[in-house]
């Protein structure tokens, strides 16, 4: 067991109520939100942001075992349906925010992805994206380890999903997905500026969300894999996002949360490129509980389907 009290740390994407006809967008609905929210304050203490800076410098332990919520992409859904239920009862969360969106009007692959798959069934997407892939690119089959990563990566999916999804944000260089996606919604014919307005935060609701007593985190400008750009890329895309949202909130964000969080989108190779910002923890997507030796650039997190399927076991699990 840990010497200390230990951090329990969620991420959030979608929370709405409708996801569209297909799967793609996989959303927690408000009312499951507010519950899980319940299940939260009924085992463990809500961290407020003071004491999670405290923790984060090594300065003091956990008073109690205690939860911390993030919210990831700068998605609409943060303001519209979350930020009334955290702040009725009193719960300050960290919202990181990928930012090309909001000042550049270009929608990051991913959300192109899951805007795409929300309205085209599996088959008929997979029809328009081999069309629109270049030549070199279309009869592409993941080896036997890719497979092998897809299942780990996606556990929650259909087997043709994981090797879906794998291929799309881990195999195709990133100009090649970008522009294929585009390319779909222009087949499609959706505008990615009107898309971009519809599903992305502003930047009033990102001062508005500040103002509230939450704290405002990066997410990368792209939300490309940070793992796949070299040393001067990655400083590029980072510096993008904090110079963006040091411009309407006046300070330079110091928190990150890896795009994707998986060991293969982590940029094991140029951290030291967080130094020379100034970013001092950063979260991923590893599973696990946080205590005071836990390495602040490698921060872990559950999702809701992790955490409260131990929540439906009468949550008896060892957090060792």
């Amino acid at each position: 067991m840990f010497n200390s009290h230990f951090l329990v740390v969620l991420t959030y994407h979608y929370i709405r109520n409708f996801c569209g006809l297909n799967k793609g967008i996989h959303p927690v609905s408000l009312t499951d939100f507010e519950c899980q929210l319940n299940l939260l304050l009924e085992k463990f203490n809500k961290l407020e942001p003071e004491e999670l800076n405290d923790f984060l410098r090594k300065e003091t332990s956990l008073k109690k075992n205690s939860f911390l919520l993030t919210f990831d992409d700068g998605l609409k859904d943060h303001y519209e349906n979350v930020l009334n239920i955290l702040n009725r009862y009193k719960i300050k969360g960290i919202f990181f925010i990928s930012t090309s969106p909001i000042f550049e009007n270009k929608m990051p692959v991913v959300h192109k992805i899951h805007f795409l798959r929300s309205i085209l069934n599996l088959k008929k997407f997979i029809s328009i994206l081999t069309f629109a892939l270049p030549s070199e690119w279309k009869n592409y089959k993941l080896s036997d380890k890719q497979v092998l990563n897809a299942e780990k990566t996606y556990p929650f999916d259909t087997l043709q999903d994981k090797k879906t999804k794998y291929f799309l944000n881990f195999i195709l260089p990133s100009e090649v997905i970008d522009s294929t996606t585009s390319k779909m919604l222009k087949i499609l014919k959706y505008n990615e500026k009107e898309l971009c307005n519809e599903l992305f935060l502003t930047k009033e609701q990102i001062v508005e969300i500040h103002n509230d007593g939450h704290i405002i985190g990066l997410h990368g400008n792209t939300h490309e894999t940070l793992s796949k750009f070299n040393k001067k890329k990655l400083k590029q895309d980072l510096q993008s996002c904090q110079n963006y949202l040091n411009s309407i909130l006046g300070f330079e964000p110091s928190i990150l949360s890896y795009p994707y969080g998986r060991k293969e989108a982590i940029p094991f190779k140029h951290l030291d490129v967080l130094d020379s910002l100034r970013i001092k923890d950063s979260f991923t997507l590893f599973t696990g509980i946080n205590d005071l030796n836990t390495d602040r650039k490698l921060l872990k997190r559950y999702t809701p389907n992790q955490l409260f399927t131990k929540f439906n076991n009468d949550f008896k699990v060892d957090f060792t």
